[in-house]
């Protein structure tokens, strides 16, 4: 879930294993902050996270709008010396269906 009121302020919410994300609009770009996650790891290889990670993202659709670039910014001071930022882009192909993308974690598996 992506908040985006205004008013959305993470620090009022209680951590959780995938965190609590804020979003708002920068021109045409969607950015996404999230926040108070409580979970151990931050990728399925074990790469460690402290409750301190902050994770923004960036959407920004091209002009002509076939294009949806990427930008994830990773900061970590418990665990990283420096912010890791990665990028990516999506190019839309008419008639190309996107499936569901399913991001849950169980108590299992924390």
């Amino acid at each position: 879930t992506i908040h985006m009121a205004e008013n959305a302020d993470s620090r009022l919410q209680q951590p959780s294993p995938l965190g609590y994300s804020v979003g708002r609009w920068d021109n045409n770009s969607l950015i996404v902050t999230t926040t108070n996650v409580d979970w151990r790891y931050f990728d399925e290889r074990g790469t460690p996270q402290s409750p301190a990670i902050e994770i923004e993202e960036r959407f920004t659709l091209s002009v002509d709008q076939a294009v949806l670039g990427y930008q994830i910014t990773i900061t970590d001071p418990n665990t990283l010396l420096e912010p890791a930022v990665r990028h990516a882009r999506w190019v839309w192909i008419p008639g190309e269906e996107i499936q569901p993308y399913g991001c849950t974690v169980t108590a299992n598996e924390q």
